[in-house]
């Protein structure tokens, strides 16, 4: 924002911020946009603001659900609209079931075990850190497909050869 903006009165800034963030993370956000110089300063938990937009998309009348699986964080709303008004029946998240933890779990219960009964694979193979880095990001692009298509296969495609360092072998 240009500096006289940032001090207007007339000038208003809307952050958004994980939906798991407590008091302490709020502030510190607060205190940012303040060094920053931005004086009007209003917070937004990131689903609720998800909730609002896909109302835009479809102004109907409708009860809205929004997960937001972000990197560290699981955070829920939803959303309630009728005749043009809206409000946030509940909204939270947290911080322990994010991401990260779901493509960790995408891989130990399912890719893995698809892998063990399909093919005959050593189990050092399995435990490099190379080939876990491989299958975590297959996790998170399956995660990336289900949220635009109403299936997908999370199986990892295996059209390409994987060169796995002697270090990384144990």
């Amino acid at each position: 924002l240009p500096p006289e903006a940032r001090t207007s009165a007339d000038t208003s800034v809307v952050i958004t911020v994980p939906g798991a963030f407590g008091q302490l993370k709020n502030e510190a956000t607060l205190r940012a946009a303040s060094a920053a110089g931005i004086a009007n300063v209003k917070l937004m938990p990131e689903p609720v603001a998800a909730c609002l937009a896909a109302h835009d998309a479809q102004p109907d009348d409708a009860t809205i659900l929004v997960y937001d699986l972000g990197g560290g964080t699981f955070d829920v709303s939803v959303a309630k609209f009728v005749a043009g008004e809206g409000s946030i029946i509940a909204s939270g998240g947290v911080e322990s079931n994010g991401g990260r933890d779901w493509d960790a779990t995408i891989v130990d219960r399912v890719i893995l075990p698809w892998l063990r009964d399909n093919y005959t694979i050593d189990a050092d193979l399995l435990r490099s850190s190379t080939v876990r880095n491989l299958l975590l990001w297959r996790a998170e692009e399956a995660k990336v497909e289900f949220s635009q298509a109403y299936s997908f296969d999370p199986r990892p495609e295996f059209s390409h050869t994987v060169t796995v360092p002697a270090t990384d072998l144990g």
